[in-house]
């Protein structure tokens, strides 16, 4: 009987992680943009903690993030498209961007966070 149980709690945790990665997974698809969005917004965060710990206001690079344990090592340092992010700060501002999937900066699906007022 302990076996039965056992087993059925397993393939209950099972079905309820599936169901759970399928609902994820069928988020992040239904916007493609969403990803370099999130991951832009983790690396501004990043930038601006390593700012903060360094009372700096220079603009860090990703490996340097990473090296400075600021950016998980598991975080994608490259946009879905295979190109690094651009990372700009002022005394004001810090932005991450990503040229999209045209690869080219300066068109209408680049990502930028934060989104530039209009």
């Amino acid at each position: 009987m302990r076996v039965i149980l056992a087993v059925a709690a397993i393939v209950l945790f099972a079905f309820a992680l599936a169901a759970a990665y399928v609902l994820y997974r069928g988020h992040y698809c239904a916007d493609p943009q969403s990803i370099p969005q999130t991951s832009a917004r983790v690396i501004r965060t990043a930038i601006q903690q390593w700012q903060a710990m360094n009372n700096s206001s220079s603009c860090p690079t990703i490996e340097q993030l990473v090296a400075d344990k600021t950016l998980d090592t598991e975080w994608p340092t490259r946009d879905p498209w295979a190109q690094p992010y651009r990372l700009q700060c002022t005394a004001e501002e810090v932005t991450v961007s990503s040229a999209g999937p045209d690869r080219r900066f300066g068109t209408n699906d680049d990502i930028i966070v934060p989104r530039p007022l209009r």
